[in-house]
């Protein structure tokens, strides 16, 4: 059962005064019933309207009306009804299309808003990675306010992403490297020594597969603590490295 408001309860009570119960249906009629129930004013119209036509038909039925003549009367009667039941019925559609339309233009102009996705932009983003990653790497550096020489002479190369990583609920600047020969991956993460987490309780770490080096100096490195994640084995860290012009 839908909840009815006090507009269609009113224009509800309109037509079940002039057609019945029965042009209301069950479960219309069980809506209007309900609000009548909880809303103290358009009962009181309901038991107002229920008194007027009861003590006009009343008062009707003590009055001798030639039969032609209350013919006549009913069919006028019946026509005013239909017809104010018809206006009140196109009123609320031109109200409802009214507010469609503005609900549409509304949506109209907030797409019009909406930025347009540039594939050229996106292009020339990713291709001025591939031709110069030094450039690119130390932009996002600068972007990020971190130094802009790391630790440890990583191979540019290599670089595959720059962006952040959710560790432990914080958001972590990271910087992904590849392998040059295998599906195999470095990372470092950039902690700011003024963020969430206590750096100076930071350790190297080493599982099965992956070993984390800590490398810190605030002097150095402008309070930044660089965290490098590698894969273990006996290259450790040579495979991402910038290859030394004196071997071939």
């Amino acid at each position: 059962m839908f909840v009815m408001q006090c507009h269609e309860a009113l224009w509800y009570l309109e037509l079940r005064r002039g057609e019945g119960e029965k042009a209301l249906g069950p479960e219309v009629q069980a809506a209007l019933e309900s609000h009548l129930q909880n809303c103290a004013q358009c009962a009181t119209r309901a038991r107002t309207q229920e008194l007027w036509d009861y003590q006009l038909s009343q008062l009707l039925r003590q009055v001798s009306v030639p039969a032609q003549l209350g013919d006549r009367l009913l069919i006028q009667a019946a026509a005013y009804r239909g017809r104010t039941l018809r206006l009140r019925f196109y009123r609320l559609t031109a109200v409802a299309a009214s507010v469609l339309l503005l609900l549409g233009f509304a949506w109209l102009g907030y797409r019009a808003t909406l930025p347009t996705f540039s594939t050229e932009q996106l292009v020339l983003f990713h291709d001025s990675h591939l031709q110069d990653p030094e450039s690119y790497f130390h932009r996002w550096l600068q972007h990020e306010g971190l130094p802009e020489e790391l630790p440890v002479p990583l191979n540019l190369n290599l670089l595959v992403h720059l962006g952040y990583e959710r560790i432990q609920g914080q958001k972590v600047p990271v910087a992904l490297f590849r392998h040059p020969q295998r599906p195999e991956f470095a990372r470092v993460y950039f902690l700011r020594q003024s963020g969430p987490f206590r750096w100076r309780q930071l350790n190297d770490a080493e599982a099965s597969h992956t070993v984390a080096q800590v490398i810190s100096d605030s002097q150095s490195f402008r309070r930044v603590t660089y965290v490098i994640v590698y894969p273990a084995g006996p290259e450790g860290l040579r495979p991402f490295l910038q290859p030394n012009p004196g071997t071939s």
